[in-house]
């Protein structure tokens, strides 16, 4: 058996790899000179979010915040079970956040039963970020990605208008008019404060002085400016003008504007008058409800998003109408949030079904590959995410009005670096249409390159012997990609993977709070190796032991042998809870 032997000086803390999915715990007393197996996985993950800048390779403000919001806000944890949401920041990937979610195993989501819930995230000199979720399953791994549009360097999707105003407590002394300049749609929008408006706060305190407005208007007509919308184009439980339910709706964009405005740390949110909200529309917009594209005399609806509840709640009707030659659509906003133009419609009860043929097994090793869900008429993505397409997996689509769509299989790893196509479905209605998606020839389980790992440290006896089987999602991305893809869960100290391939090269990420850690500039080993893991932190090296088996297909990589330094077990300890005898779990005299 030839080795190699290559130093990584790469996860600061073995911290790293034995927090997982997780609670606080209490154990009664580990009792002396017996090993006590530990494992991690006491919370349900089913959603992980990384969270971008829309401009890739932007880097993210430290300062992130996070607001949960809706139906089941309260089911919501971080994975040591703690309810304020913390965004994971690494100084080795300053442009993309990450945010893992727990839900306790008592609150597992089900078809029937879905676990719906708003994440606001806010950042100094970024627009905030709003993404609204629906699951129905809490063992399958979801990995979903907020963008968040940076004020000074707005995307490509988008147009950002700053502008200085005053008013005083009698309100303003003169309209103030604002307006996005065209964007790449060759659309607009203006929006006029009136003269004598008065601007209140979210308590109704009258404001004065100096204000600073930011008018953000969205390319609803593009892939990038659809990724981008805040709040998205489907509620699962809209509102009406009262609050009253309206049941699940879906959208078909108009046009969308975000207004904020603030007088130091005040923020606007009503006025005594409405605002006037003109835009000026690209005519090729399609209308669903005449199957054409808009003309003069379309009815639209508009829609604000309610951040208190985390649903879009209607605010009144417009027509579109005849401006100057163009397309145009006006309303009044009576307060301050994220407005929508569109045409609604009820959603599906359920979405249509994609039941998966292919070659690969339920039980072969995990590979998640990237998909783009296209409108077959705008040939607009509509959606993007991770799947597995193993033989009988059934895919449930999202609940949104019907419309004709394909799905893309693609060969690489996230939006930015995805490859090649793999294959595209047949079209279907999103509503209605079950189909079988074939793959048996684009996906193989023959000859896979297989990966195994396992992971499992032992603290010292002074913590009596205590062993570590962790449960950790990892995330990856091929050298040189902006944003992450989900490689797979560890669990219970073992996983395996066939997404690597031999010789190539990947970044790793294991993101838990301040024990975030990346591994970068890897190259899967050709050979049999040995790799030294040092660090810094603990001062003690351990070794992965690179095992290739006679099949030249399976590598296994065996980290077993971790002798926990006693600072990580201390700390390990303290996020767990876990006691011995009414001390920190070492002896009295340590």
């Amino acid at each position: 058996m030839k080795r190699f032997f290559t130093k990584f000086y790469v996860f600061g803390t073995l911290s790293f790899l034995i927090l997982g999915s997780f609670a606080c715990t209490n154990f009664d007393k580990l009792t002396d000179g017996t090993s006590v197996y530990l494992d991690t996985d006491l919370l349900l993950n089913p959603l992980t979010v990384q969270i971008i800048d829309a401009n890739m390779g932007g880097i993210l403000p430290e300062d992130l915040t996070v607001e949960v919001v809706g139906k089941d806000a309260d089911k919501v944890y971080t994975l040591l079970g703690e309810k304020d949401l913390v965004v994971n920041t690494n100084k080795d990937d300053e442009g993309v956040g990450i945010l893992p979610i727990g839900i306790l195993r008592s609150d597992e989501p089900s078809m029937d039963n879905p676990l719906q819930f708003s994440l606001i995230v806010k950042g100094k000199g970024f627009v905030d970020g709003i993404k609204t979720f629906s699951l129905t399953d809490g063992t399958t791994p979801r990995f979903e990605t907020i963008k968040l549009v940076r004020i000074a360097e707005p995307a490509q999707a988008v147009s950002v208008e700053k502008e200085l105003f005053s008013a005083e407590e009698s309100g303003t002394s003169a309209a103030i008019e604002l307006e996005t300049a065209s964007n790449s749609m060759q659309e607009s929008v203006s929006v006029t404060v009136p003269q004598g408006a008065v601007l209140y706060n979210e308590s109704g305190k009258k404001l004065s002085g100096q204000f600073k407005s930011t008018l953000v208007h969205y390319d609803l007509h593009s892939s990038e400016g659809l990724s981008i919308l805040p709040g998205g184009l489907y509620s699962d439980d809209a509102r009406d003008a009262n609050g009253y339910s309206l049941g699940s709706l879906s959208f078909a964009p108009v046009a969308a504007i975000s207004l904020d405005m603030y007088s130091g740390e005040d923020q606007v949110r009503t006025f005594s008058q409405p605002l006037d909200v003109t835009f000026q529309l690209n005519s090729n917009i399609y209308n669903p409800n005449t199957g054409e594209n808009i003309k003069a005399g379309d009815e639209a609806t508009v829609w604000s998003f309610n951040e208190k509840i985390g649903q879009w709640q209607y605010e009144t009707k417009a027509t579109i109408f005849n401006n100057q030659g163009q397309l145009a659509v006006s309303y009044q906003q009576t307060h301050l949030s994220v407005w929508l133009v569109s045409f609604s419609s009820s959603a599906c009860v359920f979405g249509a079904q994609v039941n998966i043929n292919s070659g690969i097994d339920i039980s072969d090793p995990e590979h998640y590959f990237y998909v783009e869900l296209i409108d077959v008429g705008t040939n607009v993505r509509i959606a993007n995410n991770f799947f597995r397409f193993y033989n009988g997996e059934t895919i449930q689509m999202m609940r949104v009005a019907s419309r004709e769509v394909v799905l893309k299989v693609y060969d690489g790893f996230t939006e930015d670096c995805k490859g090649e196509l793999i294959k595209q479905s047949q079209p279907f209605d999103l509503c209605t249409g079950n189909i079988v998606f074939d793959l048996t020839n684009e996906l193989s389980g023959d000859n896979l390159f297989t990966v195994n790992v396992q992971v499992q440290g032992t603290c010292s006896a002074d913590f009596d012997n205590l062993v570590i089987i962790p449960t950790v999602p990892i995330l990856y991305r091929a050298c040189g990609c902006e944003s992450w893809s989900m490689l797979g869960v560890l669990t219970s100290g073992q996983g395996s993977t066939s997404a690597l391939v031999k010789g190539q090269c990947y970044d790793f990420r294991m993101a838990y709070r301040d024990l975030d850690r990346c591994l970068t500039y890897i190259t899967v080993p050709t050979e049999d190796a040995q790799i030294e893991v040092a660090s810094p932190v603990y001062d003690f090296y351990e070794t992965i032991d690179v095992v290739y088996e006679d099949d030249g297909h399976t590598v296994n990589f065996i980290y077993t042998d971790i002798q926990v330094p006693d600072l990580a077990c201390d700390e390990y300890i303290y996020h767990f809870g876990v006691n011995s005898g009414g001390n920190d779990g070492r002896d009295d005299d340590n």
